[in-house]
């Protein structure tokens, strides 16, 4: 039964059923398939563990293998019990690091500040004995039956399928790869790298390729080595059995080339990244930053990047402005908001959005790529379409969700025009059309964040047009070019509708659907820790949540367990407090979130982690 069959029944997780003679699914958190020859079994993942209690039914007596598809928590969170009814372990050779080395990961792993958005802390927060590990064509035979591993990256980098002859038919456990006919269970599994596909051509024709570090070519390929095998099955790590291969794949195909279209950015830079002169009271200073200059001769500084300051000293020499009044960062990122060095230089105020505050002042907070590494104390937070006065100029701010949730843009009526500072959320594009930067690990929404402030942008009636990232560029923009924003975020958004097999593409696209905050604590032992564990619910209804934390020996919980009644499309937090104990070692501890939601466990689907002194 797929997800979305088993959320609309209500969600209750089923136990164990016969697919064809001697191949088994188990309902867990992870469809965990069990291949049956005379009494033993071996499973293909291996979920939260409820395998076992199913061997009786099953007439077997034992697990011989557990083979991993890839490294995710929900696929093998249960090792534990597997090894204990003394299965061996086989795991994708790429990714068993993740296994047999995850104590290791967790305690080097650069949490803080990080830029990558590849999922690989959604693995076991324990080291699992790992017996066998295989690469693209090795093949385990297990009981006369040839188990052969075929790469299938594209949920993670060394994702692999395992094909087999049984029954007289070639059948793939695929992984995470297809999650039904054209679909995957998520989109963000498949942002591998912070920046979106971008092909940037230069004032000399040069075009150069950024963000392509990406999952889409990977999948497509994987895709592709699938049909090759003539499958007459495949079963995948979530969704139901897919009877007709052929023609899923090929869909499947097809819509991630869609997604993988309405992503890449085509950009163009004809101006060279140096201080000039914008327009008459605006000036560029290289990198992301800009200055207005106030009737006083002061700056008000928009955004500004770590190590940019001797281009803020060489536009003061060149175009004599006088002190930095007011700073004011799109978003939170160290190349907008990275003001602690300037700061440290000469004084001056930082006003910024409400949405942004908390991330500039309390960045360990959050579990986000791109945090400042140096917290910055916020003077002004500034409401929803606030209005304010500086220097002879009028400003509007506003919260401006595209690029992260926790972005902002500006409007300002400067020499006779109506000038909009948009940051990262929009740029300009091949064709004098508007795009975005789609960067789900920011926390981005199409419904909640891209198509509201599209609307925004055209109310708004901007005369010009300036990107952070533009190289000072700014451009005249009318009515038909605003709505080509909006226009391309209804094409992303109908991509990712075909793509995502959840019940609502936005679900797909959130991969801290759940998150526990503050994301990195400082604990003392024997002292309480206050954490929060927030679960969206992407579903129209309301949804119930049951949470507990995962904290291991030595740690106390309290309350075990905390019940959230959540609104449709709303999100809830339930308080918990952690208590370490005084035996515990200092270091790095993980600690996990597991989530029961409309009525299904999906396991330990988020984590913190407890600096202990």
């Amino acid at each position: 039964m797929s997800i979305v069959a088993q959320l609309d029944k209500g969600g209750k997780m089923t136990g164990i059923r016969e697919l064809l003679p001697g191949i088994f699914v188990v309902d867990d958190i992870c469809n965990v398939y069990l291949i049956r020859a005379a009494d033993a079994v071996i499973a293909i993942d291996f979920g939260s563990g409820r395998a076992p209690d199913f061997l009786e039914e099953i007439r077997a007596t034992h697990i011989d293998w557990v083979l991993h598809t890839h490294f995710h928590r929900d696929c093998c969170q249960g090792d534990r019990l597997a090894i204990e009814h003394g299965a061996k372990i086989a795991v994708p050779a790429a990714e068993r690091k993740y296994f047999d080395q995850a104590e290791e990961f967790w305690k080097k792993t650069k949490l803080f500040p990080y830029h990558s958005v590849y999922s690989d802390r959604n693995c076991s927060t324990w080291n699992i004995h790992v017996n066998h590990d295989l690469n693209h064509g090795d093949v385990l035979r297990w009981r006369g039956i040839d188990i052969r591993a075929v790469e299938t990256p594209g949920h993670t980098r060394g994702s692999l399928s395992y094909v087999v002859e049984l029954t007289g038919k070639r059948i793939a456990f695929s992984g995470d790869l297809i999650f039904a006919p054209g679909k995957t269970m998520t989109y963000h599994d498949m942002h591998w790298n912070y920046l979106t596909p971008i092909l940037s051509t230069g004032s000399d024709g040069t075009v150069t390729e950024m963000g392509m570090d990406q999952g889409f070519r990977p999948q497509i390929e994987s895709v592709d080595r699938l049909l090759r095998e003539n499958l007459d099955l495949i079963l995948p790590a979530h969704g139901q059995p897919i009877s007709e291969p052929a023609s899923a794949l090929t869909q499947l195909k097809d819509r991630v080339s869609d997604v993988y279209e309405a992503v890449l950015r085509k950009t163009v830079h004809t101006r060279e990244p140096t201080p000039q002169w914008v327009m008459p009271h605006l000036i560029y200073l290289g990198n992301t930053s800009f200055g207005i200059l106030g009737d006083n001769g002061k700056l008000f500084l928009l955004d500004y990047s770590y190590g940019n300051d001797d281009m803020i000293e060489r536009g003061r020499e060149e175009f004599g402005f006088g002190e930095i009044e007011i700073a004011y960062p799109t978003h939170f990122h160290p190349d907008h908001g990275g003001f602690k060095e300037l700061l440290d230089e000469e004084p001056f105020e930082v006003w910024a959005d409400s949405h942004v505050v908390d991330l500039l002042e309390n960045p360990k907070r959050y579990k986000l790529p791109g945090l400042n590494p140096d917290p910055v104390k916020v003077d002004r937070a500034l409401g929803e379409m606030e209005d304010f006065d500086w220097g002879g100029h009028h400003f509007t701010s506003f919260h401006f969700p595209c690029h992260t949730h926790y972005a902002s843009g500006l409007l300002v009526e400067l020499d006779g025009k109506r000038v909009l500072f948009c940051g990262d959320n929009v740029n300009l594009v091949q064709g004098r059309k508007l795009q975005g930067s789609f960067v789900p690990a920011s926390r981005a929404s199409i419904r909640k964040g891209f198509l509201p402030s599209a609307a925004k942008m055209i109310a708004l009636r901007p005369d010009v047009l300036i990107a952070a990232h533009g190289r000072g560029a700014a451009y005249d923009v009318d009515g038909r070019m605003l709505a080509s924003f909006g226009e391309w975020v209804r094409k992303l958004e109908r991509a990712l509708e075909n793509l995502v097999g959840l019940p609502d593409y936005e679900w797909g696209i959130d991969r801290e659907w759940v998150s526990i905050e503050p994301y990195i604590s400082e604990g003392v032992r024997g002292e309480p820790l206050p954490l929060t564990v927030t679960v969206a619910n992407h579903l129209p209804g309301r949804q119930e949540a049951r949470v507990s934390l995962v904290a291991g020996k030595g740690w106390s919980v309290s309350p075990n367990e905390a019940t959230l009644e959540i609104a449709g499309q709303g999100r809830m937090g339930a308080a918990f407090t952690l208590m370490p104990g005084t035996e515990l070692s200092s270091g790095r501890h993980v600690v996990t979130a597991s989530v029961e939601f409309a009525g299904r466990s999906w396991g330990e689907v988020a984590e913190c982690v407890v600096d202990l002194k």
